[in-house]
Order: structure tokens, then C-alpha cells, then sequence
């Protein structure tokens, strides 16, 4: 019989990992994980170092429901290729179809433990790359959708994460297949629950049958994210001068292009500003920041407002603002 599921998936904000000094790691650190299907026992035992562990930790969550990112990441392939390796010699050795094969990937993860982020980290919603859901062993509803999507592509799988309003799966492209399937870019891809055993690929919870979620290949892609910061620094006559501040960071896993920074001091009429300005384009590798300062200027005694638009060719647009502020 299928366990209940319970999951609360929300979009998810920036997060720095932070981990006190009695949970340091050591240099290596073994897990070992087990798992059943149909009545065979198998076992995946493997080292972590440490160093590994503690880049991920502390790593930023993005500002983006898009949580392909973490299943796109390539600095765990020496892991992911040791894992299907070892699912490719047990399928091979009992003869599974690749629908099989899935269904085996599938109890791998199903039978993680879920857990809570809000109990397992200080944060509400902390989405975990695949190598920290194996080492914690356990995870809840993306992070197990992202190590199994992040299985099934290592083994040569088309997949796709498919996310519900309040909970996150996978699809799998597999002419074998038959069930709830969803359709993208002319292809279906047939369901994987993965919070709670013995669920089939094509086996859909009802509680999701009427929604219409969104899907997100596996693909390498950019995430901007912005900040700014903003301050007077000259008084000019009927005018003040503000200088503002901005940092813009790549957390995605490719390169950003022709990147744009765009500038300005708003005016309380919608769609006007006081002054603005342009940078002109870049690139910005992942993982890179770029940080600019701008000086504005804006009448004194009215309201205004620092506004931060970053939009460029291959990425979503990202946009930031500050508090309203009168110019006295």
C-alpha cells in the first residue's frame, strides 16, 4: 500500500548555509544507503569528502522556482557517474526493461526517509543539490525529484522536473510507458512520484490529477539575482545626488549574455523616473558577481525610489527596488 504524501513546496529564497562548529565534517565521510525492489536488497556505499560537502553547504539558493539548476550542476559527476554505474550493472545483471530500470531508480529514492527543511535546516524552504539529499539520506518532495531527475539523465534519460503548486516530481520520456503523462516540446513524459514507496512511473497521487503544472528540462542555464544598496552623497541647489550600488551574481550554470544593468531614481507617476542610466553589455560567467556604482540625481522634496532592472539574451529578467524615500 502508497504511504500518504505530504509535501509544501514554495518558491524558494536566497539562503546561505551556515553550520556550527560541532557539525564539522570530517575529511571523508562514508554513507551507506539500502533499499529494496521487487524482494532483492541492494546497497550503495560511498565516500564524501568533506570538501565536496561544504562547497554545496555553502552554496546561495537562488531566487527561482526553476530548481532544474540543481539537477543540471556538474561539480557531483564523479559521484553521480559512481551511482548509475551501479544501477546500470544491477539492471543489466537481472535483464529490467528501461521502464524497469526507472521504476528501480525510483524505489532508490522513494525509500529516503522525507524530511522537513523547517526541521532539518533554519530555513522554510531549503532546495538541496543531489549530493547533499544522499549524504543527509533524506530530503523532502524537490529534493528527491531533483537526485532521482539527476539519476535518470546521468543514464541517458530525457527528463524533466514537473512542478505542482504545493509539490514537485519528475516526468520521463519512455516509449514503454503508459499512465499520467504530461507533453513538452512534442515529447510526453510519463510521471515518477518520488515521496513515498511503490509508486510506478505513470502512477499520479489523485490530488494532483486536476492541476496543470509547469515543467522544466534539465538544461544548463543562467539565474541572475540582484541587489542594491542606495545613499545620498551631494546636496546640488534643488537637487540631491544618490549614489547606488549593485551587485549582480550568475548562480546558475551558465554563462549569462549581453548582460544589461539598467538604472534609475522613480517618480511616483508610474512609468517615470528623475534620472537613469545604462551599462553597456557584459557577460557573466557562473558564479561570477559584478558589482557597478551609478550616481543619480532627483528634485528634493518628493518621493523616489532606486530602481534595478538586469536583463540580457539567454536568462529571465531579474528586477530589485528599494523602500520609497522623500528626497528632504
Amino acid at each position: 500500500m502508497m504511504r500518504s504524501i505530504v509535501c509544501v513546496m514554495v518558491l524558494a529564497v536566497s539562503a546561505l548555509m551556515v553550520w556550527g562548529p560541532g557539525q564539522a565534517a570530517d575529511p571523508s565521510n562514508s554513507v551507506s544507503l539500502s533499499w529494496k525492489f521487487k524482494d532483492v536488497e541492494f546497497t550503495w556505499t560511498t565516500e564524501f569528502k568533506s570538501k565536496d560537502l561544504q562547497d554545496y553547504r555553502s552554496r546561495t539558493r537562488p531566487r527561482t522556482i526553476d530548481y532544474s539548476i540543481y539537477a543540471s550542476d556538474r561539480m557531483d559527476d564523479q559521484y553521480m557517474r559512481e551511482l548509475t554505474g551501479l544501477f546500470r550493472k544491477y539492471a543489466q545483471q537481472y535483464n529490467m526493461s528501461r521502464r524497469e530500470t526507472i521504476d528501480f531508480v525510483g524505489s532508490f529514492v522513494q525509500q529516503l526517509p522525507y524530511t522537513s527543511d523547517r526541521v532539518t535546516t533554519p530555513y522554510d524552504e531549503y532546495p538541496r543539490f543531489p549530493l547533499e539529499t544522499l549524504y543527509e539520506k533524506g530530503g523532502d518532495c524537490e529534493d528527491t525529484a531533483i537526485l532521482a531527475a539527476t539519476i535518470l539523465k546521468e543514464m541517458g534519460y530525457d527528463v524533466v522536473l514537473i512542478a505542482f503548486k504545493r509539490h514537485m516530481g519528475l516526468g520521463v520520456a519512455c516509449s514503454e510507458c503508459d499512465g499520467n503523462a504530461y507533453e513538452a516540446s512534442g515529447r510526453k513524459y510519463y510521471y515518477l512520484e518520488t515521496t513515498g514507496e511503490g509508486w510506478k512511473v505513470g502512477a499520479l497521487p489523485s490530488q494532483y490529477e486536476d492541476e496543470h503544472p509547469r515543467l522544466f528540462p534539465l538544461i544548463p542555464q543562467p539565474i541572475i539575482d540582484a541587489e542594491l544598496s542606495c545613499r545620498v552623497i551631494q546636496e546640488a541647489g534643488g537637487y540631491k545626488v544618490y549614489e547606488i550600488e549593485v551587485s549582480v551574481k550568475n548562480e546558475g550554470s551558465l554563462e549569462a549574455k549581453n548582460v544589461k544593468i539598467y538604472n534609475a531614481l522613480g517618480a511616483e507617476k508610474q512609468g517615470m523616473v528623475y534620472s537613469q542610466v545604462q551599462s553597456n553589455p557584459m557577460s557573466i560567467k557562473p558564479g561570477e558577481w559584478v558589482s557597478a556604482k551609478v550616481n543619480l540625481q532627483a528634485p528634493r522634496r518628493v518621493k523616489t525610489r532606486a530602481l534595478v532592472a538586469v536583463y540580457g539574451d539567454n536568462f529571465l529578467s531579474r528586477s530589485v527596488s528599494s523602500d520609497w524615500f522623500t528626497t528632504d
